[in-house]
């Protein structure tokens, strides 16, 4: 898995970072970053692969920095044998110290996936932590086929904030449909 920071008038590479998972194909599938001014992070989500060819979701959280960035904190979801993150979001609140990142991810395997959202934020989490350190916001489908994020967004709504996350949800009599869900945030 490869994270790299290009310069936008000058297309050349300002750092990359690299994460080796193990024996496996790594992959990341998506990435966010925010600022507050004074500090960048950037998030990226996807799958290891294990010596077992099990596919495990990853979260990465780094701190931009030069000339290189900074880990700041991983999580691996250890949860069914082909796991992959699919969406991201980082938020950066105005102390450097408060952040937050929602993530979203397919878990379980094929025929049965299903779709779970969490959030992770500065206050609760371990420099390193699994599925089960996180404050969990949602899960979607029933066990009757595969159920797959593939979007998610972080919106500041006049009443709160919200969470909202798409993909597709498997009907016995329809088939695959569209689907999107909203999550409150929560604190």
């Amino acid at each position: 898995m490869l994270l790299a920071k290009l310069d936008f008038l000058d297309p050349s590479t300002e750092w990359a970072a690299t994460y080796d998972g193990g024996v496996g194909d790594d992959l990341g599938l998506a990435v966010d970053a925010q600022s507050n001014g004074s500090l960048t992070m950037i998030g990226v989500t996807g799958y290891r692969t294990t010596a077992t060819d099990v596919r495990q979701g990853t979260t990465f959280l780094w701190t931009d920095g030069s000339p290189t960035p900074s880990l700041r904190w991983r999580s691996t979801d250890s949860g069914g044998t082909d796991s992959r993150g699919a969406a991201i979001n980082v938020v950066v609140g105005p102390d450097p110290a408060n952040w937050r990142v929602y993530t979203t991810a397919r878990v379980g395997a094929a025929g049965s996936f299903d779709w779970w959202t969490a959030h992770y934020d500065s206050a609760t989490i371990p420099p390193s932590s699994t599925k089960d350190d996180t404050s969990h916001i949602g899960f979607s489908g029933a066990s009757n086929g595969d159920d797959v994020p593939v979007g998610m967004t972080y919106q500041f709504l006049g009443n709160g904030h919200a969470v909202f996350v798409t993909g597709r949800s498997f009907s016995s009599v329809s088939g695959d449909d569209f689907r999107t869900i909203r999550y409150a945030d929560t604190p």
